[in-house]
């Protein structure tokens, strides 16, 4: 070992809050660099611009898509490329060009499904592999009705039973309002499940309750986006059972309303084929295998270029440039 070197050399040598002895150094001295791969060039490591949050460092290139370095120990490092829920996007399209989606089943077109983007005149680069493509439709079938008869295709149930609930108003974005009229007794609750159904949970502790003497028109906003709502009736022990229709004919109708007028799909391009043709994978679900002349291009990719500086302002991080 070194440590005789360091004996006679050293008196008190500290790292952070750790006072290393001779044999800990020479342990240092002897060991080698802790590297990691990276996609970056050397030429382009001054390039860099970076802000860090705890042990994450984020890094913005002109030429590279953004990445954080997280560290997790003196010895484990990570650099990853940053995977954003909802990608930044440059304005509409105001132009004639269509896009039209096809997967191999049938539409809604879910997360992961592999899918061809095809416009109707040139309009792809090579440049756009790994871009991601805002792909817009208008959405039908907006309401969830019960426990009446369903008018709705996304309306899978009735409450004509123990535990049963309305049906699902699927991808809620934005702002939602629930209505109920007629003359009935009851308790409803709105959930909200962020897995497509598999998990639900009581919007807000909120519990809309009637003895033939109320009615509601209440507004929300989904923030996340992806969600999934629908209604369910209560009683205060927890039970879940139908709504009872009043004293008179009027029985009580509940309506889920989304207000926003489109479905959002978001695909992230793989492969490039021609100047109208590309494939990819669907990262939001696409409700229609129609054209649509709504859509929006990623606003960072290889094609346009991605953001060259990066600033943290009141606990949020904005990119720039």
């Amino acid at each position: 070992t070194l440590h005789w070197f360091w004996d006679s050399k050293i008196d008190n040598v500290a790292i952070f809050n750790k006072e290393v002895s001779a044999t800990e150094a020479a342990s240092l001295y002897s060991t080698g660099a802790y590297e990691i791969s990276s996609s970056y060039l050397e030429a382009d490591l001054f390039g860099l611009q970076k802000v860090q949050s705890a042990d994450v460092l984020y890094n913005v290139h002109s030429d590279y898509t953004p990445t954080k370095l997280k560290r997790y120990a003196h010895d484990d490092w990570e650099l990853e490329n940053i995977v954003f829920d909802w990608p930044p996007f440059l304005e509409e399209n105001v132009g004639d060009i269509t896009i039209t989606p096809t997967g191999a089943g049938a539409a809604p077109l879910a997360v992961g499904t592999a899918v061809t983007l095809t416009a109707s005149a040139a309009l792809f680069t090579s440049n756009h592999e790994g871009s991601f493509w805002l792909i817009k439709h208008p959405r039908t079938a907006d309401e969830t009705v019960a426990p009446n008869k369903v008018t709705s295709a996304e309306v899978d149930g009735f409450f004509d039973a123990a535990g049963e609930v309305s049906g699902s108003l699927k991808d809620v974005k934005g702002a939602w309002r629930f209505r109920t009229n007629g003359v009935w007794t009851g308790q409803l609750v709105i959930e909200r499940s962020y897995d497509e159904g598999t998990n639900w949970h009581t919007i807000g502790g909120d519990v809309f309750a009637s003895q033939d003497d109320q009615n509601f028109n209440v507004s929300g906003n989904e923030e996340l986006g992806d969600a999934w709502l629908r209604i369910r009736a209560i009683e205060p022990d927890g039970t879940f059972v139908w709504i009872i229709a009043g004293a008179t004919p009027d029985a009580c109708v509940a309506t889920l309303t989304c207000e926003r007028f489109y479905h959002y799909g978001i695909v992230k391009v793989t492969a490039f084929t021609s100047s109208t043709v590309v494939t990819g994978e669907v990262v939001r679900a696409i409700n229609s295998e129609e054209a649509t002349k709504t859509w929006s291009e990623g606003a960072w990719s290889d094609e346009r270029g991605y953001p060259v500086t990066l600033a943290f302002f009141e606990g949020r991080l904005f990119y720039a440039g």
